[in-house]
């Protein structure tokens, strides 16, 4: 029997974290390809509007991201607290998974930070553009990865035994 959380429930609790996590990672995962096509279509017709447009979106996207990594270790949390078994089998049942999605998530994260701090130095040529455009890029290969790790334990967990 979980340990029930306070005004909430633990079933509650769970899927309003989860959900907001969810929400949120969709988000960070979608907006960042919007991103990239708004920007190499500002750098290939040279109207400055989609450029800012995606620069506005970045700034959004960093917030996001934010907000993500806080509901997934709320998420977490959550998890290991009322149903401690069930994750203790899912840590060691997939730990590899896991050690991966560790890795992915940091450099997802160094990524979009660097994508985030290259933007006016990379815009001055269209050489350099094109660099930022392919950190861009990298980002949402990243991204992609990390979601199907994800998409992987949810398999795993969603699978008849």
């Amino acid at each position: 029997m979980p340990v029930d959380i306070p005004l909430l429930g633990a079933r509650t609790a769970l899927w309003l974290v989860a959900q907001l996590h969810l929400f949120f990672a969709a988000f960070v995962l979608g907006a960042p390809i919007f991103i990239v096509i708004c920007e190499y279509l500002g750098m290939r017709t040279r109207d400055a509007r989609y450029e800012r447009l995606a620069r506005e979106t970045s700034k959004v996207v960093a917030i996001a991201y934010s907000l993500t990594a806080i509901f997934g270790v709320l998420f977490a949390f959550v998890l290991m607290g009322p149903y401690q078994p069930i994750t203790n089998y899912l840590f060691r049942a997939l730990y590899p998974v896991w050690a991966l999605y560790g890795l992915f998530i940091l450099l997802e994260t160094i990524c979009m930070y660097v994508y985030w701090y290259t933007w006016e130095p990379l815009s001055r040529t269209p050489a350099r553009k094109w660099a930022h455009i392919w950190i861009g890029i990298l980002l949402n290969v990243l991204g992609t990865v990390v979601m199907l790790l994800m998409n992987a334990v949810g398999g795993f967990m969603n699978t008849p035994p």
